[in-house]
């Protein structure tokens, strides 16, 4: 049985992959149709964006921010009329000034200019609806950031697939190689280690971003006589204890297995860059032909802990294959960013 006949094709015969639709398998063998029965996949369309099936939580979550952002300017400014003429009575250049310095690179700016330029402000009224504004947009960036940093996963995540589908250093291997198992240790293998450890790295930022949206939220200022700090200053995952919405049942800071193993996963990885003492990924041939491609996790306890003994941290018992788990991860976490904001929602 060939390639052709089963659906799938030889990653060393894909040229134009990048040009039109592609249908990424999750074991690391590219599909040439969208599959019809409950395969999992990846799919990427020629425009650039990569999405999972499934995914009209993600159009739940694009409401939840809109609906957010009013929270925000109703709290602030009493109605979205009132912050649309507020924002509206600004001059143009002092509104991009307002919007960008110190939050991005369109404006160049510096700390001491930008010091000197709000400085020239001195009646108290107008000090006080320009200290509002400048906390609104502080505001607003957490939310923004948020959005970013959830669209970067997608991409990241099929930057992965893509990777594990397409790259091939050994396509080709003599017949005799390409029998039952084979560790592969190159430059793909640190690229996909590296793209993994990045997704964790995120996802554990978007809880650190979550917590300090909720502080903000449930500790919004109403004082403006100076240009108020956020309340969120300095916050992290860590600190959600003081929070209202700590512990509470479908959200991100419900701690269980699933929040402790990104915790887990992600502190060693950022403190000691790996999950194996070499980056490897794991093929599968069957007939000559390559049927899988995968990269394991080291194992952890009931709790969602990597479980460890004295000096060996990374024990493999129970197979855990990050490519085939990953989908499920961030549609979980999808989930659990929607009722966060659900709640957040509700109880400002």
């Amino acid at each position: 049985m060939n390639a052709k006949n089963t659906g799938k094709v030889s990653p060393s015969i894909i040229s134009e992959s990048l040009e039109k639709s592609m249908y990424l398998g999750l074991n690391g063998i590219p599909l040439e149709t969208m599959p019809t029965d409950h395969t999992n996949f990846l799919f990427h369309n020629p425009t650039g964006y990569w999405s999972f099936p499934n995914q009209t939580i993600i159009n739940s979550l694009e409401s939840q921010y809109l609906l957010l952002y009013e929270l925000v300017v109703t709290k602030l400014w009493g109605s979205s009329q009132a912050y649309v003429d507020a924002e509206g009575s600004i001059n143009a250049d002092w509104k991009d000034m307002l919007t960008d310095t110190g939050l991005n690179a369109e404006s160049t700016l510096s700390k001491s200019d930008f010091d000197k330029i709000l400085g020239k402000i001195t009646d108290a009224d107008d000090k006080k609806f320009l200290h509002k504004y400048l906390y609104t947009i502080d505001v607003f960036s957490l939310i923004s950031n948020i959005q970013e940093l959830s669209k970067e996963l997608i991409y990241l995540s099929g930057d992965f697939y893509y990777i594990l589908n397409f790259e091939s250093e050994f396509s080709g291997l003599p017949n005799s190689n390409k029998q039952n198992f084979r560790t592969t240790k190159s430059p793909v293998a640190n690229k996909l280690i590296g793209l993994m450890a990045l997704i964790y790295i995120r996802l554990h930022s978007l809880l650190d971003y979550y917590t300090k949206l909720a502080y903000e939220i449930e500790k919004i200022k109403t004082s403006f006589e100076k240009y108020p700090k956020l309340a969120s200053n300095n916050k992290l995952y860590s600190d959600k204890k003081k929070l209202k919405i700590n512990e509470s049942i479908g959200t991100l800071f419900e701690k269980d297995a699933f929040i402790n193993a990104i915790e887990s996963y992600r502190n060693e990885l950022i403190h000691n860059s790996l999950l194996d003492d070499t980056p490897r990924i794991y093929e599968k041939y069957e007939n000559y032909e390559l049927v899988e491609r995968y990269i394991l996790l080291p194992d952890t306890d009931k709790n969602g802990r990597i479980e460890g003994y004295v000096n060996r941290k990374f024990f493999y018992s129970q197979e855990v294959k990050f490519n085939l788990i990953l989908p499920d991860i961030l549609r979980t976490f999808q989930a659990r960013q929607l009722k966060t904001l659900e709640v957040l929602s509700q109880s400002a």
